[in-house]
This record gives structure tokens, sequence and C-alpha cells, in this order.
């Protein structure tokens, strides 16, 4: 997802690329993980 759109979704300013990852296999972001990015599925990052 484009970082303006992840933006003005959260309605936040992007801190960090790494708290604004979100899960390329299922799209759920999971910003609190370090290494395991997304709970939902398991992805971990690139």
């Amino acid at each position: 997802m484009h970082p303006e759109r992840v933006r003005a979704l959260t309605g936040a300013p992007l801190r960090d690329a790494v708290c604004d990852w979100t899960c390329r296999l299922c799209t759920h972001s999971n910003p609190e993980d370090e290494d395991i990015c997304c709970q939902r599925c398991g992805a971990t990052k690139p």
C-alpha cells in the first residue's frame, strides 16, 4: 500500500517504515512485532 494511503487510513504520520509494515500475504498490519510481522498468517519480514 502506498505510504500516503496508509497515512490517510491511520490518521497518523508515518514514524518508521518498520512500524507501518503490512503483510504482503494477507495485508494484515502488525506494527508491534519486529520479527514475526503478522500474527494472522505468521509471515516474517523480507
